[in-house]
């Protein structure tokens, strides 16, 4: 779609009432009956509601005024093409539900290249933000490389760098990964330092 159709789809949208959105791409393999392996990419588009935190669900990572986060009204693009194809798909289901006409608009996804590629590419106006599980996941396999089965040592090294994360200092996150001497602490640390726009998880919270 040129610029000029975003625009005028965007008008469109204006006119025609409440949008929803945000986007989300992920993508899983499968095997086939004959043993072969498929990856299926697959975009979800949902509407965000915000509610009051109730009083139990309070914690030092989840302060009173932070609301509790509900998605509703999903549809679906899934397709075995590759990435280039897929966003065609994914930029019809976005013009269908109306996404560019959201404010804030956000994309929630891992940190793989092609997803933000093709998301940047798509819908230029929205945050991109690394999911949570992905990040924290990637501090854990760097304990688990320094540290393999000692919970002891790993455990208050891993919660300090996800305090760390939580407050929007990936670039400090890197820095300690880096400072690990196992052989795959450089990757593990690039991963925070190459992705470190995406996880001002702070910000996004404010």
């Amino acid at each position: 779609m040129t610029e000029i159709g975003r625009s005028n789809y965007l008008q469109w949208c204006r006119l025609k009432g409440k949008p929803t959105c945000p986007p989300m791409v992920f993508s899983f393999v499968f095997a086939t009956k004959t043993g072969t392996l498929r990856r299926v990419k697959v975009s979800t588009f949902s509407q965000v509601t915000l509610s009051a935190r109730p009083d139990d669900q309070v914690t030092k990572h989840h302060l009173a005024h932070e609301p509790l986060i509900a998605l509703t009204q999903h549809s679906y693009q899934a397709t075995l093409d590759d990435a280039d194809h897929m966003a065609g798909w994914q930029l019809a289901e976005g013009v269908r539900r109306r996404v560019f006409a959201c404010t804030p608009f956000s994309s929630v996804n891992d940190a793989a290249a092609w997803i933000e590629r093709i998301t940047g590419t798509n819908f230029p106006q929205a945050t991109q933000v690394v999911d949570w599980a992905h990040a924290a996941e990637h501090i854990y396999t760097a304990t688990q490389l320094n540290w393999p089965d000692q919970p002891a040592k790993s455990n208050p090294w891993a919660h300090a760098q996800l305090d760390q994360l939580w407050h929007g200092n990936p670039t400090a996150v890197a820095t300690a990964i880096s400072g690990l001497p196992t052989e795959k602490a450089a990757q593990e640390a690039g991963y925070f330092s190459d992705n470190a726009n995406r996880m001002r998880y702070a910000e996004f919270r404010a």
